[in-house]
Order: structure tokens, then sequence, then C-alpha cells
């Protein structure tokens, strides 16, 4: 996800890879930065709600699934 964030972060975005349009390019880092940091957060997010619905499903007792998936939220 990253990789394709970073794309838009240069306009025009040919001068990602066409140095010689430095100095015409509107390149932020600031914006990479934030996009970097929200492509990173959903996809963790994403990653820690793979196993919230397959704890959910499982025969145990409320208590032990609520412990068990807070393990998997560490």
């Amino acid at each position: 996800m990253l990789s394709v964030s970073t794309f838009f972060v240069c306009r025009p975005v040919k001068a990602l890879w066409d140095f010689t349009l430095a100095d015409e390019a509107d390149c932020s880092t600031v914006w990479s930065v934030i996009l970097g940091s929200v492509t990173n957060i959903l996809g963790d997010l994403v990653i820690l709600c793979l196993p919230q619905t397959v704890v959910w499903k499982l025969k145990m007792d409320r208590k032990s699934k609520i412990a068990l998936a807070f393990t998997f939220l560490l």
C-alpha cells in the first residue's frame, strides 16, 4: 500500500523518476509522511482485526474470549 501512495506525492508524478523536472516539481515530504502513516495504520488495523472473527466463533466462555482477543491486540 505504501508504494502505491508514494506515486501521488509529486506533481507531476513523472518527477519521482525524472530528476530533470526537479525545478518545476512539487514534491511534498509532509504529504509523503502523512500518506505513509495512514497506509501503515490501516494495514495494522486490518491485521489486528483478522483473528478477531475467529476468536469470537470459538466455543469458549466470554471471559476467555476477551482475554484471547486482548492478547492478539497486543
